[in-house]
């Protein structure tokens, strides 16, 4: 059996995958292909399958992963793997890495995590073992897609998120940059 790693959401295609390439659900091997339309009904669309470029599968990309994390020491957050999963929780896209087995809808029954911080402790936990990094990260943040809503009557501590294209300088101001950012 093999891992698959698909991404999913309004902003899937702006993730950087570093290694290997994003293809298109529909348009790629015929296992991903068939479970592109359940996906994308829990995900959200459009959804891409991070293929290892080598395999067809996402193999590469996780064996790789676990040399990184398990003989050369390095942080999950320092890996390659670690790198993505925190980008896609900052474009607030899903990624889903599960280990295919003989069940059909095994991609459906991995753990859920709302933050890149509880997906690497889960890694952490599971490093090393069967299926050790298989999960969903669903981002709990607002979408980018959402417009932003001045409201000055909200309390300044509880977490929002402003964005595409805005951050805040000060409590009272916020200018256009080059990305989101989630502010407190």
């Amino acid at each position: 059996m093999s891992y698959f790693i698909v991404i999913s959401g309004a902003h899937a295609s702006d993730v950087d995958v570093i290694s290997g390439r994003l293809v298109s659900t529909q348009e790629t091997q015929s296992y991903v292909a068939r479970l592109a339309p359940q996906i994308e009904a829990v995900d959200g669309n459009p959804s891409f399958f991070w293929d290892d470029d080598e395999t067809g599968t996402s193999d590469v990309l996780v064996s790789d992963f676990e040399v990184e994390l398990l003989e050369k020491g390095r942080s999950v957050e320092g890996t390659v793997l670690g790198r993505v999963i925190k980008n896609c929780e900052l474009l607030r896209v899903t990624i889903r890495i599960w280990w295919a087995g003989n069940d059909p809808q095994v991609f459906s029954q991995v753990p859920e995590v709302k933050t890149a911080a509880a997906a690497f402790a889960l890694i952490q936990v599971r490093a090393g073992g069967y299926a050790g990094a298989s999960f969903v990260l669903r981002p709990s943040n607002l979408s980018i897609a959402q417009p932003l809503v001045a409201n000055a009557n909200k309390p300044r501590h509880l977490a929002r998120v402003i964005g595409p294209n805005f951050n805040r300088v000060n409590n009272s101001s916020i200018v256009a940059n080059a990305g989101p950012r989630q502010i407190n």
